[in-house]
């Protein structure tokens, strides 16, 4: 057992949240100011960002965040009377981090969710499965966009030290 615990120490991994060298604690997380994202997807990631990296509130405003969405579906698979039978519903953007002291860019990167739905006969199935399909889609988004924010910043602490 003692072995196996001197073999994980030893592999570089480490706890991204927390107190220790390197890791980011909620207070770091609550300097990033979330900008207002556009459209109704847009608004939702933003509630949803708020939640994760602000649970207490904005602190002192350290970084600035914006996040671009855009949406678009596909078709996967066609039915022979040409209509679809299953679509993916792709959420693509891009995030900009940038440091309110430097004025600079420190973190664009681009973000993207893809969730399929099978689109029922009649409209308003199609629509409700859509509808969900861009709520997971959002939700997906929400966790890649924090976990990324998470990484960098401590790869940003360690990088300081």
């Amino acid at each position: 057992m003692l072995a196996a615990a001197l073999s994980l120490s030893a592999c570089g991994f480490q706890p991204l949240y927390g107190r220790g060298d390197g890791q980011v604690t909620t207070e770091t997380l609550q300097q990033i100011r979330i900008n207002p994202i556009a459209d109704r997807p847009g608004q939702i990631l933003r509630g949803l960002l708020q939640d994760r990296l602000q649970p207490k509130g904005l602190e002192r405003a350290r970084y600035s965040l914006d996040i671009s969405l855009s949406e678009g579906i596909s078709d996967v698979a066609v039915r022979r009377d040409a209509t679809s039978s299953y679509s993916r519903l792709i959420l693509n953007g891009g995030m900009v981090l940038t440091d309110l002291e430097t004025r600079k860019t420190v973190l664009s990167e681009p973000v993207r969710s893809e969730i399929g739905y099978i689109n029922q006969e009649g409209g308003y199935g199609t629509l409700l499965a859509q509808n969900e399909a861009r709520e997971r889609a959002v939700q997906d988004l929400a966790n890649i966009i924090s976990l990324r924010l998470s990484a960098f910043l401590a790869q940003r602490g360690q990088a300081k030290q």
